[in-house]
């Protein structure tokens, strides 16, 4: 059993590196939040609170900033992260959770690669 979380840590995250880990298509929310500095607690807070965003209003047309500014009401954390997080979180959260968001969150994930020319 591993005991240190450093070493635990780090063999999550060479497993998501070996299983193609991106933005684009993030291996785990849990680890994408933990890299932002997340804790238990954002990972449970953005989960309920985007649940409750997509059955309460229609977020087909949201922005990056709309959801930054959504996640930031739940955690401060997310005021000033870069687009990419924004992106990546909403991306898990559509792969493994709200399924509702697939379609936004390849909107936004086209958005980012044209505006920043991420090679794939």
């Amino acid at each position: 059993m591993i005991e240190d979380v450093r070493l635990l840590s780090q063999a999550v995250s060479e497993m998501a590196d070996q299983l193609g880990d991106s933005f684009r298509r993030p291996v785990s929310l849990a680890l994408a939040l933990g890299d932002m500095g997340g804790t238990w607690e954002t990972f449970s807070k953005i989960l309920s609170s985007t649940n409750l965003l997509v059955n309460t209003e229609d977020v087909s047309e949201y922005s990056i900033d709309d959801f930054r500014k959504s996640f930031a009401k739940v955690d401060p954390l997310f005021a000033d992260i870069k687009d990419l997080y924004i992106v990546k979180i909403v991306n898990a959260l559509a792969q493994e959770y709200i399924e509702e968001l697939y379609m936004v969150s390849k909107k936004l994930t086209y958005e980012l690669d044209d505006r920043y020319k991420i090679p794939y």
